[in-house]
């Protein structure tokens, strides 16, 4: 379903006891935008911010180098990030601001190496420009998370693979 307004949004989560679900949304140039539907979905509806639970994928960095669907230049789309990771971090503690994806990055062509390491790079610029807006990384960074491809955590068997340990279990 397309959310182009508020009454898309209202329409989308007719029903839905909000406090009873997690919400993912795979966005990331509107990712504000949208979460600014979800968090006024209507009277009646409404509930407390700090007790949503969701994530938003907000991962704008990648969409530079493996998607090209981008909205603003680098630095705006950072702030954008940030607004958003400072916004949930005072007022909807409970929600993932940012889901890092190294897969799109993968997906669009790089090797693993290439891809943890642009995928990491996002996450240290995402942190490091949080910091410099004044936030404490201990308060923000637990709600940050990374969407790897398989073959980037498990490029060569582990020497303890399919060998028994002393407890029977593999």
């Amino acid at each position: 379903m397309a959310i182009a307004s508020l009454a898309d949004m209202r329409r989308l989560f007719d029903g839905i006891n909000l406090g009873e679900v997690s919400t993912s949304m795979t966005i990331n140039a509107p990712a504000a935008i949208l979460l600014a539907f979800y968090n006024r979905r209507g009277p009646g509806r409404r509930r407390a911010m700090a007790n949503l639970r969701g994530t938003l994928q907000n991962d704008i960095l990648k969409e530079f180098h493996a998607q090209n669907e981008y909205v603003f230049p680098p630095g705006p789309s950072v702030k954008l990030v940030v607004d958003t990771i400072e916004f949930c971090t005072k007022h909807m503690p409970q929600w993932n601001t940012v889901s890092i994806s190294g897969y799109h990055i993968r997906e669009a062509g790089s090797s693993a190496p290439q891809e943890l390491a642009f995928t990491l790079a996002d996450g240290i610029q995402y942190v490091e420009s949080s910091i410099e807006r004044g936030l404490d990384v201990d308060t923000f960074a637990p709600r940050l998370s990374f969407f790897l491809t398989s073959t980037t955590i498990s490029s060569r068997r582990s020497p303890s693979c399919g060998r028994r340990g002393g407890s029977g279990r593999t």
